[in-house]
């Protein structure tokens, strides 16, 4: 579809749901058009717990209520980041996002360069302002699901020509 198709689907969709919601019945509902793959953090909740453990065994005990605020503090960071915090990828139908620095950052179709697939983890190369830059999503730093990854942006690769590569170590 167009955009411009897109656009006026959407607009008549709205006006739709306005009305049905004034006639007490329940909105129209669009399927999203982008898939989530998400992952897990571990190198900052980890580095919470040690920072936490480094407190607790260096810094001669504390009565006062801020010392033991400051130690429990830094688990409770490391489950926040570990369990809320995910790290994602973003597959839409032309483009991929993935959050960098608290920012999504939507990388379209036609700057990805190669997608490499290689034993734990998947390499995204594209053109960033004239340079290629890379995105690894890894099974072992940031506990992404590599099989259903793989599936998807083998797919993503296929519908827009982009070159798939495929490594064995």
């Amino acid at each position: 579809m167009s955009r411009k198709w897109e656009r006026m689907v959407e607009r008549n969709a709205k006006k739709s749901n306005k009305l049905r919601q004034k006639q007490g019945k329940p909105a129209l509902t669009r399927q999203a058009d982008f898939e989530i793959v998400k992952g897990r953090s571990l190198v900052l909740p980890i580095a919470f717990l040690l920072i936490a453990l480094f407190f607790l065994l260096t810094a001669a005990p504390d009565t006062s209520g801020s010392y033991w605020f400051t130690v429990l503090s830094y688990p409770a960071l490391a489950a926040l980041y570990y369990f809320v915090y995910r790290p994602y990828l973003k597959i839409g139908k032309d483009w991929l996002g993935v959050r960098r620095w608290f920012i999504e950052q939507r990388i379209a179709a036609a700057d990805v360069k190669s997608v490499i697939r290689s034993g734990g983890h998947i390499v995204l190369e594209y053109n960033k302002q004239g340079k290629t830059s890379r995105l690894v999503f890894s099974k072992v730093l940031n506990l992404y699901p590599i099989e259903k990854l793989d599936e998807s942006l083998r797919r993503f690769a296929a519908q827009h020509g982009v070159r798939y590569e495929l490594e064995s170590k």
